[in-house]
């Protein structure tokens, strides 16, 4: 299934594992902001879960998104999401049209090195203007130049909630994994805000879930 995309603002998560306070905190923030698509990176895990977002987020936001390995009932998950027409989560990878370009969304596969690996390959075709995992629970950004330089652009912790990265997707194309919502593994929750404007040129934005 291949969605196009049009310049906008997009909220992106992954691995919330069921943990339903930061699950509920999100979706807080979620009702904040101006939001156009959340993209999610897998590890819902929980039917109930699903069930909750389908609840609680505002109607005219789409949720596209993909399974993780933890994703046991998928077919009860997608049940949950069919209340909405404009929830969609499936196996990845997931291929979005955006411009001329393309989105891909991933989860990823055993270990994080093995996933960044896979990940960082596929980002190497040219077509892929953003590239977007989970399943390391570590966020990441990569800025990726026309001879496949990659730049780390995310340091440290200690950027979330303060620093806007600006990238002009017209020059570079870009890695991102938001990281974890559900902090079972680093202890700490994040999401990234994404506003795409009609210039193709990005503000990304990593969040805390406090």
């Amino acid at each position: 299934m291949k969605v196009i995309l049009k310049m906008e603002k997009w909220f992106i998560f992954s691995d919330s594992h069921d943990n339903l306070v930061k699950i509920r905190k999100m979706i807080d923030t979620i009702k904040t902001l101006d939001i156009d698509k959340i993209i999610f990176c897998g590890d819902l895990v929980s039917p109930f879960v699903a069930r909750l977002l389908a609840k609680e987020i505002p109607n005219n936001i789409t949720f596209i998104g993909v399974f993780g390995n933890n994703d046991g009932d998928k077919i009860t998950i997608k049940r949950m999401f069919s209340s909405r027409s404009n929830f969609f989560i499936g196996d990845f990878p997931h291929i979005m049209k955006l411009n001329e370009k393309y989105v891909v969304l991933f989860h990823g596969w055993g270990s994080p090195e093995k996933t960044k690996n896979i990940v960082y390959a596929t980002a190497k075709d040219k077509k892929f203007l953003i590239t977007i995992y989970g399943h390391t629970h570590i966020p990441d950004l990569i800025s990726i130049d026309k001879d496949y330089r990659l730049t780390p652009l995310l340091k440290n912790w200690d950027v979330l909630n303060k620093v806007g990265f600006r990238i002009d997707l017209n020059r570079e194309r870009i890695i991102l994994n938001p990281g974890e919502l559900g902090t079972w593994v680093t202890g700490k929750s994040s999401a990234v805000y994404m506003i795409i404007d009609d210039n193709l040129e990005a503000e990304i934005n990593f969040i805390p879930i406090k």
